[in-house]
Parts: structure tokens; C-alpha cells; sequence
């Protein structure tokens, strides 16, 4: 028996998962029927169960799970969850398999002795022994490749699986770039929290728009909001729209208002931006990039000049100098490079051969 738990479930894994289904008996478990995203749709092709749905705490529904069906090989995501250190524990004992599935790529302790770094400390040693005790480790890009080679792991354990994005393109007539607007629009999609760095991009966009035709539109809510509508009010940012929240339904439509789009999430203690979905539906629409050093998906899909910038996180300044610049570039080209990475490295089926891989190596 095969079981892949997950938090939660997000629709922009329902490809990948059902062709996982197709060559494996496989049970998918979610911690929480919550999903991930404004959606309300449920898994495709895939048998599947929400854990809260029969248990209040999922944690003690996974380990009377576990102990009732005995699974060969569990595949599981996230460092510190408790779905992944239960199931290290029960492998570990039972002397059955389990794969990690891991975009985590860094981990800050700082040097202050704290109760607070103590536990710091503790979560980290925790992250090590979930890494180091699977028995293979699928990654999401390079960043992660490097982190869990750092640990010394084995390189034949590891196996470097790129993340995929729903291909936004197929729902909307095929762009041939936005070249003709006279006011050129950067798009931020993404929540609205602190490390996310949005008001990091209002600076930059502030002291941009002074000398430049331009446009910025949020997409997004979160706790974080209200703090840059009245940073914008502040700066006197006149070229600013906020938008709510988008249904994954109309996500095309947001899009296609852009011709640049912008991540500028930062390192905030240990938050920070293990992949970056976002960037690969950028890429699908022929959408120019600028993120940071903070987001991993940046290392491997953003080619400096050529498709995007990726620039210092948290500083301002950097992030103006990259706007500025990439306005002088030639867009259609700039355009064409994000569509060609998307589709070099962007492949559900490829991502699924990589797990399939895990699973067979396994058994």
C-alpha cells in the first residue's frame, strides 16, 4: 500500500496526483478539507480522504491510520509537520519506507542563546532527522538539491523534481506579448503577508513611476493589506490597483492585464519562499520576472537579462534598478525566453516520472 499525505489539497496538483493514480495504487491523505486556495472544487481521479473529517486533531488520526493499514511506502511533504515525524517515527519502527518530499531550502538559527532559539535549535535537529532518515528525497529545484546534499546526503537518495504550475496560457488566446501598451503593468499576485515584501515593491514602484508611464496592480488579501494601502497613501502612489483574492477560475484574466511580473518576497526570520508557483504561471504567459534571492523557484527559472532579474531580497533600491532596467529591454524577447523556460522545465508528466522513479527504487 502506498499512501502520499498532504496538508491540504490544491487544485494545481490534481494533474500531477492523477497520473500518480494511473500507475500506482496510491491513497491520498489531506490533513484538512480547507482548501489551499479561494476554490471550492474537490481531487480528480484520485482516491482520497480528508483526515478532519474523521478526526478533530488529523495527527491522531494519522497514527490510528497507520497502525490499522501498515503502508509499505508513505510519501510526505513539510520539515517539522507532524504527518512527516510521525510517519519518520512510525517507519523507523515498522521498518517500512518513506519519501519527503521537500521544497524547504534554508533554516536560520541564530547565534543568541534564547529559549526562543533553543527551539529554533530543536526544529532544526528535528528538519535534519527527517531529511537524513528517508529514503529518498524528492526536491523541488536546486536550492533544495543543494540543502539536503548539505546534510550529507547521499546523491543517489536524492532526486531533484521540479515544480509544475497549471499551464495559464490554455485559457486564454495565445499572447504575443504585450510590446504596444504605451503604460506598461507589473502584476503582484500572491498573498499579502509581511515576508511576501509587497511594500518593498511600492518603494521601488514609488521612485519608478516618478520618471516612468507605469502601472502596478495587487492581487491578493492578507493581514499585510491594510499596512501597504496606507503605505501607498503615504508615498502618494497614484498608479496602484488592489484587487481581492482571485478564484483560480479567473486567474488567466489577472494575467493578461500584465506585462511584467514581480515576487519580491523576503527572508523574515525562517519564512521565506520555498518555490514560488506563481513564477511558473508568469512563465506560461510569456510574463518577464523579477523575484529574489528568497524564493527558490528564482534560481532555476528566472535567467538574468534574458527572461528577468533576480535581485537582492529586501532592498529597495535593487528592486528599482531591476524594473527600470527591464523596461529598456526587448519585451518580445524577453517574452519568448519565459514561455520557452516554461515549457523546458515545466512538464507534469516529467514531474510524476521522478516519483515514480522514488517508488519503484523502493520496492
Amino acid at each position: 500500500m502506498i499512501v502520499f499525505f498532504q496538508p491540504g489539497y490544491a487544485h494545481y496538483r490534481d494533474e500531477l496526483f492523477a497520473e500518480l493514480a494511473k500507475r500506482h495504487d496510491i491513497l491520498f491523505i489531506y490533513a484538512s478539507s480547507r482548501n489551499t486556495y479561494p476554490d471550492e472544487s474537490l481531487p480528480k481521479s484520485t482516491k482520497y480522504l480528508f483526515m478532519d473529517e474523521y478526526f478533530t486533531f488529523s495527527w491522531f488520526g494519522l497514527i490510528l491510520f497507520l497502525i490499522k493499514n501498515k503502508p509499505e511506502i508513505i510519501i510526505t511533504s513539510g520539515l517539522f509537520s507532524w504527518f512527516t515525524i510521525i510517519t519518520m517515527i512510525y517507519a523507523g519502527t515498522f521498518q517500512k519506507k518513506y519519501i519527503l518530499w521537500l521544497e524547504d531550502w534554508r533554516y536560520c538559527v541564530p547565534k543568541e542563546i534564547s529559549f526562543k532559539n533553543l527551539i529554533r535549535r530543536t526544529r532544526r535537529l528535528i528538519g535534519k532527522l527527517t531529511i537524513t532518515k528517508a529514503n529518498r528525497l524528492i526536491v523541488s529545484g536546486s536550492a533544495s538539491y543543494n540543502y539536503s546534499v548539505s546534510f550529507g546526503i547521499p546523491q543517489d537518495r536524492v532526486l531533484m523534481v521540479f515544480q509544475c504550475a497549471q499551464d495559464i496560457r490554455l485559457r486564454c488566446d495565445i499572447r504575443s506579448g504585450n510590446s504596444f501598451r504605451e503604460k506598461k503593468t507589473f502584476l503582484y499576485l500572491s498573498r499579502v503577508i509581511s515576508w511576501k515584501g509587497l511594500d518593498v515593491l511600492i518603494h521601488a514602484f514609488a521612485k519608478l513611476e516618478i520618471d516612468h508611464d507605469v502601472e502596478l496592480i495587487v492581487a491578493g488579501d492578507g493581514p499585510f493589506k491594510n499596512y501597504c494601502e496606507m503605505l501607498c497613501r503615504q508615498l502618494n502612489v497614484k498608479n496602484i490597483e488592489f484587487i481581492d483574492a482571485v478564484s483560480p477560475a479567473f486567474i488567466h484574466e489577472v494575467y493578461q492585464k500584465a506585462d511584467y511580473f514581480v515576487l519580491p518576497s523576503r527572508f523574515e526570520g525562517n519564512a521565506y519562499e520555498g518555490w514560488g508557483l506563481v513564477i511558473n504561471e508568469a512563465l506560461s504567459m510569456g510574463l518577464p520576472v523579477i523575484s529574489t534571492d528568497a524564493v527558490g523557484a528564482a534560481f532555476d527559472l528566472i535567467m538574468n537579462g534574458k527572461n528577468g532579474f533576480t535581485v537582492e531580497n529586501n532592498n529597495v533600491d535593487a528592486l528599482y534598478c531591476a524594473m527600470k532596467n527591464i523596461l529598456k529591454l526587448d519585451y518580445e524577447a524577453l517574452s519568448k525566453t519565459s514561455r520557452q523556460i516554461f515549457d523546458n522545465i515545466n512538464n507534469y508528466q516529467v514531474m510524476a516520472d521522478g516519483f515514480s522513479s522514488a517508488l519503484t527504487s523502493l520496492r
